[in-house]
């Protein structure tokens, strides 16, 4: 059995956070959403990082023979930008985004080494559909940055980095769905109907992915869950070749995230 595990991260005083885990046996096949956890945030017993922390901590033990736990997808930055890096990494990373600021048309805003880093200037620049991607020392993502470098302190498994708006659009766009979608999935008024018409499609597309009822209702109810869902399946996606591979000019040392490829191989994908 192989475990994806995706973590839509909040503030620690939010009971936003949600946590999806999908559980893979390639021998039958069948992909199971074994646990979906929305709304995880203060508790009576102890704080929100604490408890966290002994859920993620949890993932990664099982009875089962064969076990493999992938890591954990989280749309949170899981690095910082060059000026927080060693003087030898923070140059070659800063060349790489001075020479592609120079290349992008029009020129935006100068990158700034305090608040930018290569994967985001990639993903907002340079791919097909110029993603909206917040910087990564933004207002809304600052703050998860230093939680989850707090977090990760003494957290034991290997974390990846996803955007769900940018995943939802490419696999929306793979499945042949309707643009407008990506941009409506988190309406209040059109959002339910198509998340759950996402579930459908995506099923048929994934024909092992199980759900059970209840937790059906919770992807289509809560975004949040559906976000936490998303970064799970990106995962697995990846873990079947259909996510972007690192561009032979990247940065090495850099992060690279996790992003559905622009054309999915859905018969590579039990």
């Amino acid at each position: 059995m192989i475990r994806f595990a995706g973590l839509e991260l909040s503030g620690a005083h939010s009971q936003k956070t949600c946590l999806a885990v999908l559980d893979f046996y390639p021998e039958s096949p069948r992909l199971i959403l074994s646990q979906i956890h929305p709304g995880m945030g203060r508790e009576d017993n102890g704080n929100s990082d604490e408890i966290l922390l002994l859920q993620l901590n949890s993932l990664g033990v099982s009875n089962q023979e064969n076990f493999e736990f992938k890591g954990i997808c989280t749309q949170a930055p899981t690095t910082l930008p060059p000026h927080f890096n060693s003087p030898e990494k923070a140059a070659r990373e800063l060349s790489w985004m001075n020479d592609y600021w120079h290349k992008t048309k029009p020129q935006p805003r100068k990158f700034l080494p305090y608040l930018n880093r290569p994967f985001e200037i990639w993903m907002k620049y340079f791919t097909p559909e110029k993603f909206r991607i917040p910087e990564s020392m933004g207002a809304n993502l600052a703050p998860l940055a230093i939680r989850l470098d707090f977090l990760r302190r003494d957290l034991k498994w290997s974390l990846y980095e996803s955007y769900p708006r940018a995943c939802v659009q490419r696999i929306l766009s793979a499945m042949g769905a309707p643009l407008s979608w990506a941009e409506n999935y988190t309406d209040i008024d059109k959002g339910i109907g198509i998340r759950e018409k996402f579930v459908s499609m995506i099923s048929e597309k994934i024909p092992s992915l199980f759900l059970y009822d209840y937790d059906l209702e919770i992807l289509v109810f809560e975004v949040q869950a559906f976000h936490s869902f998303i970064l799970a399946i990106t995962q697995y996606l990846d873990h079947h070749k259909q996510c972007e591979t690192r561009p032979p000019n990247f940065p090495q040392e850099s992060l690279w995230g996790l992003i559905p490829k622009q054309h999915i191989s859905w018969d590579k994908v039990p």
